[in-house]
């Protein structure tokens, strides 16, 4: 009857401490990340709840609003008729309350775009951040100048390339407090595999890998089996 009471998210933003706040700021950037701080497992939640599915939707398009959530939430149950026909769908009785679930989408967009409520703390860490990340962004750069035959300019780019695609596997957190020989190492292996994958099957291989716990994912057994199996 009221959906997703009972998490921190859905409380007053005042309340809610920014180390918190930090945290699922960082999950938000990568959606497995963030679905596991909503699971029943989750230091998330002030109370004890019972294990059920929830519903997480995400598009490619950062444009996308989602439209104003109204009252009152309509609650439905589905209804199987065999592998070879859609679900139907029956709207139930229950009166569902919308109150935690608008606080939570309100508290999220603004923990996502960091505002004033937050007194600037997130904003700060985004700059320290950064800067992080464009002085590791160089020393790849540099890296790939000395273990390579190509040029400065290219070495950039492709420094920026490699990057943006580990970004879509790892939180930014997640990069910078991995140690940078391990960076190296697994940027000249993801050089080497241009060649061989495009860029949504090296997005794919790095999702299934760890950073430093494989030293070359793009083509060790494992990996390309899992790729095959991706690709079948």
């Amino acid at each position: 009857s009221d959906p997703l009471s009972g998490h921190f998210l859905g409380e007053d933003i005042s309340s809610i401490t920014n180390d918190m706040l930090r945290d699922y700021r960082e999950r938000s950037k990568f959606l497995p990340d963030f679905i596991k701080g909503m699971m029943v497992t989750s230091f998330g939640w002030l109370r004890k709840v019972v294990d059920q599915d929830l519903l997480i939707l995400q598009h490619g398009n950062p444009e996308l609003k989602i439209q104003e959530i109204i009252e009152p939430l309509k609650a439905r149950s589905s209804k199987s008729h065999g592998g070879d026909y859609a679900l139907s769908w029956n709207e139930s009785e229950i009166i569902t309350s919308i109150k935690s679930v608008k606080r939570l989408a309100d508290n999220l967009e603004n923990l996502i775009v960091g505002n004033s409520l937050l007194n600037n703390n997130i904003t700060t860490l985004d700059s320290k951040s950064t800067n992080k990340i464009r002085l590791l962004k160089s020393r790849i750069a540099e890296h790939f100048v000395e273990n390579s035959q190509l040029d400065a300019a290219a070495c950039q780019e492709y420094a920026e390339m490699f990057l943006q695609e580990l970004k879509t596997a790892y939180t930014e957190e997640s990069i910078l407090s991995t140690k940078e020989k391990d960076i190296f190492f697994l940027s000249l292996d993801w050089l080497d595999s241009l060649k061989t994958y495009s860029s949504e099957d090296r997005k794919r291989i790095l999702a299934t890998s760890a950073i430093g716990d494989n030293k070359m994912p793009f083509f060790h057994r494992t990996y390309v089996s899992v790729y095959k199996n991706n690709r079948h």
